[in-house]
């Protein structure tokens, strides 16, 4: 609907140009439902696999700081919401920052944009995470507070199950050495800017694509890529039964492919 509103307001091309940023694919036939057949007859509601019995509380995190991109960090803290929303599902998102001041996300209006507001400090943060939720800035840095969030990832990475990453937030991963020895990728938008740091004294093998899994370090795409990412992640952790019921609430049909990928390499040579 926002591609639409946008297409409509500001013109195709200023929609067409957010939505490649973006790396969405946007559905522009308003009457296109592929739920419509579900909420029509919908099956119980309250069947859902109990797949947490052995680990009943799941504790994620969104590492915070000014400037980050809010949908990159949203995209993936969605599944842990919905997930929650179910009985047997318990868990927490904290919101980990530099200071507990509010933050404000990423705005081209310098005194606008959204506030998160944060619940722990980098130096007082939450006893154990499994899954630690690393955002990207709009451009390729330099990052604020670099120095404290590459020393938090650095800390923190060997004790969490998994760490994900969505567009530039890559960079912090590779500043913090947990990229050396493995492929990563980066947002296509700013890709030969988000990589060139990286390309003298360290060991990344970047790739292009929709996300890449290694190991138990996640890194994703652009903004939108983060859904799909966070799709199968949330897949690993929980199963398809509990990730599907999630995306049926969103109403969003996810990639499963991570090699599936509609903005092609030369749209990455451009950054």
């Amino acid at each position: 609907m926002a591609h639409a509103f946008v297409s409509q307001v500001y013109g195709a091309k200023l929609a067409q140009d957010i939505t490649n940023a973006l790396e969405y694919i946007p559905i522009t036939n308003s009457s296109h439902d592929p739920f419509v057949a579900h909420w029509r007859n919908p099956p119980d509601s309250n069947v859902i696999p109990q797949v947490l019995a052995d680990n009943p509380f799941m504790q994620w995190g969104i590492l915070a700081y000014p400037g980050f991109v809010g949908l990159d960090a949203i995209s993936v803290a969605s599944y842990l919401e919905f997930l929650t929303i179910r009985p047997g599902f318990p868990g927490n998102l904290s919101v980990i920052a530099p200071t507990l001041d509010p933050v404000r996300m990423s705005s081209v209006v310098p005194v606008g944009g959204q506030m998160i507001i944060p619940t722990h400090q980098i130096s007082n943060p939450p006893p154990h995470l499994d899954v630690l939720i690393v955002p990207g800035l709009p451009t390729a840095g330099p990052f604020p507070n670099q120095g404290q969030l590459v020393n938090f990832i650095q800390h923190t990475y060997p004790s969490v199950k998994n760490i994900i990453s969505v567009g530039t937030g890559s960079m912090l991963l590779g500043y913090a050495g947990i990229l050396n020895g493995r492929k990563a990728t980066t947002s296509k938008f700013l890709f030969g800017a988000a990589t060139a740091p990286f390309n003298k004294n360290y060991n990344i093998t970047w790739t292009l694509g929709r996300w890449v899994q290694d190991g138990n370090v996640w890194t994703s795409s652009g903004t939108a890529a983060g859904l799909d990412a966070g799709n199968a992640l949330t897949t690993s952790m929980y199963g398809e039964d509990a990730t599907s019921w999630v995306t049926l609430m969103m109403e969003y049909i996810p990639s499963t492919n991570s090699s599936w990928d509609p903005f092609p390499p030369v749209f990455a040579a451009k950054s």
